[in-house]
């Protein structure tokens, strides 16, 4: 999945368009005549239904965006993360959006702030994330600023990455001061895993099915476990390979002696 360019906007009015578009891509999609299509066709129309079903319970059925403060370290700098993933050298447009990225940072932090009624434990785990978070954001303003297309761009990037750091470090700090007063528990529920299960993931089963099955899954591992254990009881211990080769041509050959079988 590819994200837009540009900046990423989790305002209250960027909030309230987003459930004004969903909600007219969800009319449409069901509004379709779909009884005659052929099974190729509607195993798209599932899968669309399926990806639009995915943004309603993201934006509404489990809103990380108002539970999670990772959800907005994931928004600020996994969206940098994306952009230096393709393969080098950084070309001008592919410059341009790395600095886009890390100068958006900041503002959606603050976003984050005024959205978020926070979980305890998903706020601990923040807290512990961005531990080190400006030694790590040095690092990269180090290896990448060099890679950069201008000198313009480079120091933009600077700037960017320093305001960055600045703003991590205070919602890291801002996320402790109200950690106290946060709630600890939290459940989705049935309803909520129900919705994914079925218009999400397009399985037909209920939570209490996919445990059933779950524990019949766990009682064979261990079932089969025990046969091995009982009829290895007198064969000599497995020796640990010394060296990464040692090991490869053990697999090689098992492999040979499996497939002979």
């Amino acid at each position: 999945m590819e994200h837009a360019d540009g900046t990423r906007d989790w305002s209250a009015a960027a909030i309230a368009k987003q459930r004004v578009d969903l909600s007219e891509f969800e009319r449409r999609w069901k509004v379709m005549r779909t009884d005659r299509w052929p099974v190729r066709q509607m195993v798209d129309y599932r899968l669309v239904g399926s990806a639009i079903a995915r943004v309603r319970w993201e934006l509404d059925v489990n809103p990380r965006w108002q539970r999670d403060p990772t959800f907005y370290v994931e928004q600020a700098i996994g969206a940098l993360q994306e952009e230096l993933m393709p393969p080098l050298p950084f070309g001008d447009a592919s410059s341009r959006k790395i600095v886009t990225r890390a100068e958006n940072i900041p503002s959606i932090l603050e976003q984050g702030k005024l959205n978020l009624k926070a979980i305890g434990p998903f706020a601990q785990l923040t807290i512990e994330l961005l531990a080190d978070i400006r030694a790590r954001l040095a690092r990269v303003e180090r290896g990448v600023s060099p890679l950069l297309s201008t000198d313009d761009q480079r120091v933009r990037f600077r700037i960017a990455i320093d305001a960055a750091s600045r703003g991590l470090v205070d919602y890291r700090e801002w996320l402790k001061q109200n950690l106290p007063n946060m709630r600890q528990d939290f459940a989705l529920g049935d309803n909520a895993y129900g919705f994914f299960l079925h218009q999400v993931a397009l399985l037909p089963y209920i939570p209490e099915q996919l445990l059933t099955m779950a524990r019949q899954d766990f009682q064979r591992v261990l079932a089969m476990e025990s046969y091995e254990h009982q009829r290895d009881l007198r064969a000599p211990e497995l020796k640990m390979a010394a060296t990464a080769e040692e090991e490869s041509a053990r697999m090689t050959r098992d492999d040979a002696t499996f497939a002979a079988i």
